[in-house]
């Protein structure tokens, strides 16, 4: 969050997804992005998009990013809220996008949970930092000296992941996502997912 790229770094899985989803919709699509910033994954896509009836793309977020996008960039695709509950009382998404926001969550499965409820037909994950192991694990994650600052992070249990989304979605697909070489250290890599409602 409020780093400037050069160029653009596509997820071309989060893409064939989101497209995916509007053909089984007859072109027709509706996104909640989950920790979606700013409207990163949108902008970085947009061009790809122009083809499908995109009626909205919704970004949940903390407060003071829903203020700052409201008030900037908003207009009548791209909308901010500060709660599922909110964005859900003004749209029905049909596809649930969450990149690189899951373990920074305080509840992960709270978050899926509530996600997972509200029945879209898939579930886009990626860039998500995942373990082998059977339980998430939480470190301190220290940015960058240029970026500053330490904050909370989880390491996701795939095999709970899976599982908690597996009651109600089918795993259509896994991808390896980044590649970040310190994670090695901790048993942990980033990873993507495509699940498609049962």
């Amino acid at each position: 969050d409020g780093i400037i790229f050069d160029r653009i770094e596509y997820s071309w899985q989060i893409l064939f997804g989101i497209i995916w989803v509007a053909a089984r919709n007859n072109g027709n699509l509706c996104v909640l992005d989950m920790g979606g910033s700013l409207g990163t994954t949108y902008f970085q896509n947009d061009r790809f998009l122009n083809d499908i009836n995109l009626s909205s793309w919704n970004i949940v977020e903390q407060p003071h990013y829903v203020k700052a996008g409201r008030a900037h960039i908003q207009d009548e695709i791209l909308r901010f809220y500060d709660s599922i509950e909110n964005c859900l009382n003004e749209c029905n998404p049909n596809v649930v996008l969450i990149s690189s926001s899951l373990q920074y969550m305080p509840d992960p499965g709270a978050v899926l949970d509530s996600l997972s409820r509200i029945g879209a037909d898939a579930i886009i994950i990626d860039r998500t930092i995942i373990n082998n192991f059977k339980s998430n694990i939480i470190y301190v994650q220290h940015a960058t000296p240029s970026i500053g600052g330490s904050y909370p992070c989880y390491t996701i249990s795939e095999s709970w992941l899976i599982d908690t989304l597996e009651k109600t979605y089918d795993l259509v697909e896994s991808f390896d996502s980044l590649f970040f070489s310190e994670l090695t250290e901790i048993d942990s890599t980033f990873k993507g997912y495509i699940f498609s409602k049962k």
